[in-house]
């Protein structure tokens, strides 16, 4: 598991969303309640609601990003998981299943044929979000 840009964050997030790769989602909160989703990411600006083109012009920061059963386009009623845009400390870690921290070695099973894993930890919030994908 090696720690990664923001810069590098977004231009995964941004093949992901391109390429409509699945993923799996997972979030943590702090009083330890779990979501899970399975689906695509939708990575939009917060401004205009529009995907952008360029995977330069995004940022996870200021617009966040979603993964929706659906797909884009968002279909509400059919479910969708949300990592808020953010200005707290957050660090972001990529790497392959089995490099997974003791606590998440659980997830490598449930999510068994990703091959791969993204993972947001805000430890201000004691909050994790991840997202696990083949590519």
């Amino acid at each position: 598991m090696a720690g990664i840009s923001l810069a590098e964050a977004d231009a995964l997030v941004g093949k992901l969303s391109l390429e409509r790769i699945r993923v799996h989602a997972y979030f943590k909160s702090s009083s330890g309640s779990e979501a899970r989703i399975s689906g695509f990411v939708e990575y939009r600006t917060a401004k205009s609601g529009l995907p952008f083109g360029d995977p330069t012009a995004r940022s996870l920061v200021h617009d966040g990003l979603r993964v929706s059963t659906s797909g884009p386009s968002l279909v509400p009623e059919q479910g969708y998981l949300l990592l808020r845009p953010f200005h707290s400390t957050c660090e972001i870690s990529y790497g392959e299943k089995q490099e997974l921290p003791e606590e998440q070695k659980h997830l490598a099973d449930e999510f068994g044929e990703c091959a791969s894993f993204l993972c947001f930890t805000f430890p201000d919030f004691n909050e994790f979000f991840a997202l696990f994908f083949t590519i």
